[in-house]
This record gives C-alpha cells, structure tokens and sequence, in this order.
C-alpha cells in the first residue's frame, strides 16, 4: 500500500513539475491583463494587431513565461505593446527569469509622439538576460522608436539567452541631430542591442539607423553575434559591432589586484565571443567605427588600463560609401581577426586625442604595441600616428542656429556626402539621383553642413514628392520613413519564419525604387 502511494506521488510531482514548465495561457487586451496574468504565473497571448497602450515596464514574473501574438503570421499582424506616457522609457523587463519567450511582438517607444525622456540615458526599452536568467528566447519580434540609450539589452548575470530573426528600427538621435524628436537637445544616441549576459546568441537580425552601436558587447564571453545586418541609412551611428567595454563582472583574475588601483593593466574576457558574417553597410550614414577592439579607440587615455582577450572576427563585409573606420585592433590580446572584407569607401578623419592626430580611415588598422598574441589577417596596416578615440563627434563646431541647434556641424568626405544624398533620393523618391543631383546636393550639404534630415526635409519639399506621397509635415519625417521601411519588411519577409537578414535587407533597398 506504501509502494502504491509513493508511486502515486511520484506521479503527482512529475505532473506538477510540468504543470511549472508549461504555465496557462491568458489572453491579454490591455497592459494591466498582461501584468496580471504575468503576476499569477500564466503566460499571454496577444490578439492580432492589437496595439496596446504601456505606462509603467510590464515584468515576466516566473521561470517559464510566454508572451507573444496569437495566429500572426506576419510583422503586421504582430500585436503592438507602445508607450503612451511620457515617464515610460521601458516596456517590458524579463530581468533574472529563465526559460521565457517573447515571440511576435512589437515593442514601440513612441520616439516622435512623446516627449524626449529627460531622465539621462533613460531604462532600456526591453531589459533580459540578468542573474541567474538562463535560456530565454526572444525571435520574430520588432523594437521601434526607443526613447532611451538601448534598445534591447541582454544583463550580465544572463547566460544562454537568444535574440533572433527581429528588426530594430531608430535607436536615438546622431551626433548631427538626425533622428531627434523636435523638442529634443543633444545629445541621446542609443544602441540597437546591447549584450553582457555569457554565452548568448545574436543570431540574424536587421538593426536600422542606431546611434551608438548597432550591437555591442559588453565582454559576454561565449557569445556568437553571427550573420546580422547593421546598416546606417539616415543617422550615423558611432559603432557597428563594439568590444570596447570592460566589465568588472568578467574580469579576469580581478582579485589579483587591490579594487581601488586603476593603474595596473587588467584583464576581461572575450573568450569564445565569435562575430562571424556579418554585414555593416554605412549606406547612407556615417559608422564611426565598424569594429572597433580596445578600450582606447573608443575613449582616449593616458594611461592604458585595459586588455580584452579570446575573441574571433571572421568573415564579416564592411560596406557603403559613408564608411569611415573599420576593424580596428588597439588593446586586445589572443584575438583572431580573419576573412574580413572591405566594399566600402573609407573617408573623414575621426576627432582623435586632444594631442595628438589620429590615423586617417581607413578598412583594417592595428597598434602592434597592444595586440598581443593576436591573430590578424595580411591587410591590417600598422598604425601611423593613433588609434584612440576614432570618433568624430566630441571635438568639432556645432551648429549655431535653427533645428539642429548645439549638434555638430562636420563636413563630409566626397565619397560619404554622395552615399547620404543618394540614400536619402533613393530612400524618399524611390529612385536614383542623377549624376548631377548628387554633386548639387553633395556640394550643398557640405558648403552649408546640413544633417541627413535637412536634406531629406529639402525633399519633402519638391513637387515630385508631394505628388507621390502628398503633403508630409517635417516633424513626422521619421514616422513616414519607419512606416516604409515597415512596409517594405512586411511584404519581404510575408509569412516566413526562417529568412535571412542579409537577403531582406537587400532586397529591401532594391524594392525601395517601387515606393
């Protein structure tokens, strides 16, 4: 009889243990449903299409959790989940829980309807990953329009979480002031996703006009960010894929060294981190840097506190004709760097150190000095002057009138003024410019050193664009460009679950000639 009863209470516990793993599904219409049934440990099923209005983060509460939109089978059917109040900066949070989903859901910041947040970079629109969160899973999802410094953000202390096969779109404003809400001041540049938690996988996803970095790494040893599309189109954005950051979470032998000595040259770990086929296509923008390595080249210093060690490069295309740098290896330690190629042209010389002028652009450079036993492919030239700080937005004049008051004011390069005036005809009228269109307008973005949007605002303003799309206020220039571009993903991709970022995206900008 005993035998019998504990059977049948092992039995029971099995049921129950499965019954944790696989919660009820609620179906949700508002962010208090979703909340509610987050709270009771159920999971939430969105309707189709259905948007939502968001005032406060809505929190997964339980290992296990889903949420995502019920029957869509394309992007326009995702459910929408938008913040409507001007406090909101973070929409959903799935900090320290394992084994969660999101899944065909739309996450919207409301960039250009609210606005600017005021409370310095702000929360990220989406946080996951976090101590002790294993296993989650984010795919066939879109992030628009964040108000804050990240868009999606993996914590440290997460370890195996996915981010897969999703669109991030608008990720703050330039260094020029493209992108900005008409309200805001400078400067709130933002990245598409950003990721600290081991081990994690960035795995095909298209990141359209970041600010900051298309995606950054902040150590997160084991992770593989492979097969991805960064691509600057009106904004320029700082980084494409960035290993420039030390945190003291993965530093390694850390406890060798008194915490207060910020003199002796630590260590942090990139082992087993692999950025492999990816695209960084500057098409119509400036990136900065398409991949920079090393403490310095980010953030100058006098004295080098910081070697990154263990991560690979290989096969990665650099591209556009508003590239500026691109791999670029100055503080690193058993790196290998391989197969990289360059498409692009390389022009504008970055800011620099205050002291002394930096190397010109240029696709491949190294200082030999600090790469260590790094393994570097044959086109990397050695360093001519410096590598610190290649970027070109602290130290320049800025404009001193009119909508992009305090932002800067560069000027371009030949070949990056006609990339930004070809993308944006192609981007606004849906054709080519001629030959002589773009030396006009490339002469006069750079004699009067207007930003990208005074161009495409310039646009908007022809006849030829007022009989295809009708009059268009300046001020919803961002919301008209992310509704194409929203279109145009939606039709690409259709009921697919499986496509590739590379051949959408591609095809993206071919089929932008028929809108």
């Amino acid at each position: 009889m005993k035998k019998h009863i504990y059977k049948l209470l092992g039995v029971f516990c099995v049921f129950a243990a499965s019954a944790s793993a696989f919660a009820a599904e609620v179906v949700a219409r508002s962010a208090e449903e979703i909340q509610s049934a987050l709270d009771k440990g159920d999971s939430v099923v969105l309707e189709k299409g259905a948007v939502i209005p968001v005032n406060k983060t809505i929190r997964f509460m339980h290992n296990g959790q889903k949420i995502y939109t019920k029957d869509a089978s394309r992007i326009s059917e995702y459910a929408r989940l938008k913040i409507t109040s001007p406090e909101g900066g973070q929409i959903l949070s799935g900090n320290g829980k394992s084994d969660i989903v999101l899944e065909k859901v739309i996450l919207d910041g409301n960039r250009y309807e609210l606005p600017p947040y005021t409370n310095g970079g702000g929360p990220e629109l989406a946080w996951f990953g976090g101590g002790g969160a294993k296993n989650q899973l984010i795919k066939n999802c879109v992030f628009m329009n964040s108000r804050t410094w990240s868009t999606f953000k993996l914590h440290e202390g997460g370890d195996g979480c996915t981010i897969e096969n999703s669109i991030l779109f608008g990720c703050g404003a330039d260094a020029r002031g493209n992108g900005r809400n008409p309200q805001e001041k400078p400067f709130k540049w933002g990245d598409g996703i950003s990721c600290a938690a081991r081990n994690s996988t960035v795995l095909n996803n298209i990141v359209i006009d970041p600010t900051d970095v298309g995606i950054v790494l902040f150590c997160a040893p084991g992770s593989q960010v492979k097969d991805n599309v960064i691509a600057s189109i009106s904004r320029e954005s700082l980084g494409g894929i960035n290993m420039v950051d030390g945190l003291g979470f993965y530093e390694i032998d850390g406890d060798k060294l008194p915490k207060d000595d910020k003199t002796s040259m630590r260590k942090y770990d990139y082992s087993g981190v692999l950025v492999k086929d990816n695209l960084i296509d500057s098409r119509g923008a400036r990136i900065h840097i398409a991949v920079p390595c090393g403490a310095t080249v980010w953030v100058p210093s006098d004295k080098r506190n910081k070697t990154f060690v263990g991560a690979k490069i290989i096969n990665n295309v650099l591209d556009g004709e508003a590239s500026a740098y691109g791999i670029i290896a100055d503080g690193v330690d058993e790196f290998e760097i391989k197969g990289n190629k360059s498409l692009g042209k390389h022009s504008g010389l970055a800011d620099g150190r205050w002291d002394i002028l930096c190397d010109e652009p240029s696709a491949f450079i190294y200082n030999p000095e600090y790469v260590g036993s790094s393994k570097l492919q044959k086109d990397f030239k050695k360093q001519e002057r410096s590598l610190q700080h290649l970027l070109r937005c602290n130290h320049g004049p800025v404009q001193r009138g009119g909508a992009f008051r305090e932002y800067r004011a560069y000027s371009y390069g030949v070949e990056e003024a006609q990339g930004v005036v070809k993308t944006a005809f192609l981007e606004m009228l849906g054709r080519e410019a001629t030959p002589a269109e773009v030396k006009k307008y490339s002469r006069i973005i750079n004699e009067h050193v207007i930003p990208a949007d005074e161009l495409r605002w310039m646009i908007m303003a022809t006849d030829e664009f007022k009989a295809k799309y009708g009059n268009v206020n300046r001020n919803d220039l961002h919301k008209f460009r992310t509704e194409k571009w929203f279109k145009l993903f939606d039709e690409i991709i259709g009921t697919s679950d499986s496509w590739k970022a590379k051949d959408v995206y591609k095809t993206a900008l071919k089929k932008l000639k028929t809108l």
